[in-house]
């Protein structure tokens, strides 16, 4: 009994000093965008922890952000330029070790699976609903096909034999295919509905398949800064709304057994 309270412990204050850095992180981020005019907005489970707590969900070791797809290089740029090379990192789709579509901010010296701000470039959507449950489910197949094809199973499967057999399955289903195809396929997605012209946005890089993850434009084209951890950062103007369509009519209420 003693042994799972000191782990219990351990893995609290591990926690807590993710969460510590991740702040600084984002308070860096926040400066020199801020400096630049560069609009973004916090996301997902970081918007959430803002309304349920003014601060992180007790549980969350990770950071995520929205930007739009038309400053999201620029975006990428400026960070890349302006934060110090001795403290953080961005790494992008191809990096050697990474297996996503979507860039990330990282801090020196820290794997990147451990400590990062994901960035997710929203990209402009179908106006249907047919149209958006079709772009979703194309979308969410060709990102995953990337993923499959990019991960090392000897470090994100090493303790479960189950995904590890199964993506061993599907990287051999997918050997005749590139993974600069389905990064090509992502990229055309991401400019096949201008923003101008859409009413929503969608995270072709890394959205789950349905309506769930699109976010009404407005959010983006107004944010709000608000309370997180004792420090100001953006939210989507429309949080609440964002909030409800993501998580359901109770997102009010902090729930545990909800899966990040």
């Amino acid at each position: 009994m003693k042994l799972v309270t000191i782990v219990m412990e351990t893995r609290d204050l591990l926690r807590e000093r993710k969460q510590t850095m991740l702040i600084e992180m984002a308070k860096d981020m926040d400066r020199v965008c801020q400096e630049n005019g560069l609009t973004y907005a916090f996301a997902n489970g970081s918007a959430l922890g803002d309304v349920w707590h003014q601060g992180f969900i007790p549980w969350d070791v990770d950071i995520d952000i929205v930007v739009s797809i038309e400053t999201y290089k620029r975006f990428c740029s400026i960070l890349k330029d302006k934060l110090p090379e001795d403290k953080y990192y961005l790494i992008f789709p191809n990096d050697k070790g990474y297996e996503n579509l979507f860039p990330r901010l990282c801090m020196v010296d820290y794997d990147h699976h451990s400590l990062h701000i994901d960035i997710f470039p929203m990209a402009g959507a179908p106006k249907s609903k047919l149209g958006k449950r079709l772009f979703s489910r194309i979308s969410y197949l060709v990102h995953r096909c990337y993923f499959v094809k990019k991960v090392d199973v000897n470090v994100n499967y090493r303790m479960k034999p189950k995904k590890r057999f199964v993506t061993l399955l599907c990287k051999t289903l997918l050997r005749p295919f590139p993974a600069y195809f389905f990064q090509w396929l992502t990229n055309w997605l991401s400019k096949a509905f201008p923003v101008d012209n859409s009413i929503e946005l969608y995270n072709v890089f890394c959205g789950e398949p349905g309506l769930v993850d699109f976010l009404p434009k407005s959010c983006l084209d107004r944010v709000e800064y608000v309370e997180f951890e004792g420090h100001r950062f953006p939210v989507p103007g429309c949080v609440h709304e964002y909030l409800r369509k993501l998580y359901g009519d109770d997102y009010l209420v902090p729930n545990p057994d909800w899966k990040w």
